[in-house]
């Protein structure tokens, strides 16, 4: 079933949010007609143990996302791509996040880029078929490492693609002031409060698996 994958979008929205708990405390699917739902509670659950420090649960949650993911029907989509091109930005992403958790910070970032890559080279489609830039991720986890340039320019990146969304402006005026850079950042401020005036909640953070300010 071709549709199966508006399914899961809550759980693309319980991530962007950062709502930890309530991803473990989703019920788990077991009905196998719905693949792709079961490797996204798997992606979910692995940033949510991760974020959390239980690494041996998060761990555990990685390999079951990708023995699932070899059990998704070659025919089944993604909205315009095949579910497996798809669910390789979400392995890359997670396996990215734990890595990160487990300080490999190199190697976890390359695993974050890994994933922005693979999402940019997703074919078109509205709404997105992977709706959370990988790079916002990035972005915030660069930040709390105190990598305030390579940050800013994961998130210049990230706003050619995706103009004036209030994720990216919100970590790349960080990045500025982080940087004394006082000039670009009395220019994002303006443009960063217009985005941020239509939204309802105040963006902290470009990604909520940040847990620390910069350093």
């Amino acid at each position: 079933n071709n549709m199966e994958f508006f399914i899961p979008m809550y759980l693309h929205v319980l991530v962007r949010f950062g709502k930890w708990d309530e991803i473990l405390a989703d019920p788990e699917e077991t009905n196998t007609n719905y693949s792709i739902k079961i490797c996204m509670q798997k992606f979910a659950r692995t940033l949510a143990y991760s974020v959390k420090g239980m690494i041996p649960q998060a761990e555990a949650e990685f390999e079951l996302f990708k023995q699932k993911r070899n059990l998704v029907p070659q025919v089944r989509r993604i909205g315009n791509n095949p579910a497996d091109k798809v669910l390789e930005v979400a392995e890359a992403m997670a396996n990215g996040e734990l890595l990160y958790r487990k300080s490999h910070f190199n190697e976890a970032f390359s695993e974050l880029r890994k994933s922005s890559e693979l999402s940019d080279n997703l074919i078109y489609c509205e709404p997105w078929d992977w709706p959370m830039p990988t790079r916002h991720a990035l972005g915030a986890l660069l930040l709390e490492q105190g990598k305030h340039f390579e940050a800013e320019l994961v998130y210049k990146q990230d706003l050619r693609v995706y103009k004036n969304n209030v994720w990216s402006l919100n970590g790349l005026a960080e990045c500025y002031e982080l940087q004394s850079k006082t000039d670009e950042l009395e220019e994002i401020k303006l443009v960063l409060a217009e985005a941020n005036s239509k939204s309802k909640d105040k963006v902290e953070s470009s990604c909520f698996c940040r847990k620390k300010k910069a350093i």
